[in-house]
């Protein structure tokens, strides 16, 4: 159950990005499409801090498989949710430029604010796209040898990753784990339609509502 659970919340992500794709290349992004697309990036952060902020088993000299996998999707959860803050807040200059360019009598934006929007879309992308990829390999790797992207974390004294995150560009996906945003999740379909992605987001949101146990 970790693991689709993990897999899901990937999907989600992967899913948000490939939306904020198709507003960046959009001449003229509407506040209405943007906030839509952040208000569910929201619901996704939500259901990733309840279930980072369940209890922890007790450690254990010789930890159960089961122990392992909770305690490295917690980890899994705590980080994402800190990824999809930090793209919402990455997304937010291109909301502004929309809103303001809404009040104009023409609603167009200059080359130079078509640009600043883009950019800030983009690296939304990216953050959404580095928890995708984190999400998919500890979702592969919840017992056993530790993955690379959990091994970032504990590696490090604690807090020090998130901190370090929150200031750093996205880390790219490595190439041995490229794969399309559709293959974030197994056997997921993301459409490239913004009202089909909207109906994706919202179902995936939905489903992972719930608290694990």
């Amino acid at each position: 159950m970790q693991s689709e659970m993990l897999h899901q919340a990937a999907h989600e992500c992967a899913a948000a990005s490939e939306r904020l794709f198709q507003l960046g290349i959009t001449r003229s992004p509407k506040t209405a499409a943007i906030c839509a697309v952040l208000e569910d990036l929201s619901i996704v952060q939500h259901n990733l801090l309840i279930n980072a902020g369940d209890e922890l088993p007790p450690l254990e000299a010789d930890p159960t498989p089961e122990t392992v996998a909770y305690r490295r999707a917690t980890i899994a959860y705590a980080s994402a949710s800190l990824l999809v803050s930090k793209a919402m807040l990455r997304a937010h200059p291109a909301l502004d430029a929309a809103i303001a360019i809404s009040l104009r009598p023409d609603g167009e934006f200059t080359s130079a604010e078509r640009l600043t929007s883009y950019r800030s879309l983009n690296a939304a992308r990216e953050v959404l796209d580095e928890a995708a990829w984190k999400l998919t390999q500890i979702a592969g790797a919840l017992t056993g040898p530790e993955p690379a992207a959990l091994a970032e974390i504990t590696s490090k004294a604690a807090g020090a990753h998130a901190y370090a995150a929150v200031r750093s560009s996205a880390t790219p996906r490595p190439p041995a784990l490229a794969q399309t945003a559709a293959q974030a999740a197994p056997g997921a379909t993301v459409a490239a339609s913004p009202t089909a992605l909207a109906a994706s987001t919202a179902t995936a949101a939905a489903a992972v509502s719930a608290r694990r146990r």
